[in-house]
């Protein structure tokens, strides 16, 4: 789970990943969200040597599969959560926007861990 804090401005940084969300608030309301990113990170063609850092010969076809497909699910969590984000505005009065930031973080964060 990702702690949102309810400071003026708050700043995730996904170096390995290209990935930088600011957030700004007054008060407790979310007013801004800026993402930037890398225009390769949702690639539609699975790069595997950028996620698994280990050799298929070392790793049961099963296992690897399973470890693509996990990475898969977040990317998809990141890229749709994201593309909200991108499309919200402070007019819109989304009460779901923390939420939506949080599955971002959240999914932005496991990638990062995974990411060689």
């Amino acid at each position: 789970m990702v702690a949102l804090t309810s400071t003026c401005s708050e700043i995730f940084r996904f170096d390995k990943l290209g990935v930088v969300i600011r957030v700004d608030r007054i008060g407790r309301q979310t007013t801004l969200v800026e993402v930037t990113m890398s225009d390769t990170l949702f690639e539609d063609e699975f790069v595997a040597n950028r996620w698994l850092n280990h050799s298929s010969n070392t790793v049961a076809m099963e296992d690897a599969s399973k470890h693509r497909h996990a990475i898969r699910n977040r990317l998809q969590s990141a890229s749709l959560s994201l593309d909200v984000l991108k499309r919200w505005s402070a007019e819109d009065a989304a009460s779901d926007v923390e939420r939506i930031l949080e599955i971002a973080v959240e999914s932005l964060g496991e990638l990062e861990s995974m990411a060689v």
